[in-house]
Formats: structure tokens, C-alpha cells, sequence
């Protein structure tokens, strides 16, 4: 599955995030390291890389990102989560 350079982006902030703290970010949280002041912009590339399934999203839980194996095997790939 091909990720744009901004879902990429994304996507190994949320590995390393887990990788440093043993759990995803907010929304906030990616808002803040991404220089953003609305948390909708992190939504939208949560739901695309949901969407290509690098990432499920438990609803209504902030913290309710999870890497899938193939949102791992993309990192691995990247040398971002090993």
C-alpha cells in the first residue's frame, strides 16, 4: 500500500511515539509535534492510514490507535520500530 509523504510522516511519529512512551498519541499530542492547531488534520490522516490499514482506531478512546502488522511491517521497512 502506497502512503502519501504527509501519511508517512504520520505514521512514524505514531511508531515512535509507542516505541518512547508504550502507548499512541492523542490527537493533541500529533497536533503539537506536527506544529497544528486543529486535532482535525491528525484525524483525517489517522482515518487514511485506517483506511489502508496501517493503523486501527478504537472509537471514542483517546489513545485508541494501534499499529497493525502491516502498519509494523512499513515501519520495520523504515527502521522506525524494530
Amino acid at each position: 500500500m502506497s502512503l502519501t509523504p504527509k501519511q508517512a510522516r504520520v505514521l512514524r511519529f505514531i511508531g515512535s511515539f509507542v516505541a518512547e512512551h508504550g502507548y499512541p498519541p492523542t490527537l493533541e499530542e500529533m497536533g503539537k509535534h506536527f506544529g497544528t492547531t486543529s486535532p482535525h488534520t491528525g484525524f483525517c490522516s489517522v482515518i487514511a492510514l485506517v483506511r489502508k490499514g496501517m493503523l486501527t482506531k478504537t472509537p471514542r478512546i483517546a489513545r485508541g490507535l494501534a499499529l497493525t502488522e502491516a502498519g509494523r511491517d512499513y515501519l520495520r521497512y523504515l527502521k522506525v520500530v524494530t
